[in-house]
């Protein structure tokens, strides 16, 4: 039943970063979100002044841990 199941908008899949965002529980979502539960081809980062860096930062980390992302 999908009213039973954690409710996810996967038409549209942006994570929004903060500057004090942890990267591994971000990374392991990203992770979650495109392998494991397949729901979604694609994400966006977003994060605005301090963040920007984090952004960055996850994006790189995200590549290089996950394979055939690019």
């Amino acid at each position: 039943n999908e009213s039973d199941t954690k409710s996810i908008r996967t038409e549209d899949p942006d994570i929004r970063i903060g500057k004090k965002t942890s990267s591994g529980g971000t990374l392991r979502f990203i992770h979650w979100l495109l392998i494991k539960e397949k729901k979604s081809n694609y994400i966006s980062l977003q994060g605005i002044g301090a963040a920007a860096q984090r952004v960055l930062e996850i994006a790189e980390l995200a590549k290089h841990r996950i394979k055939g992302l690019h």
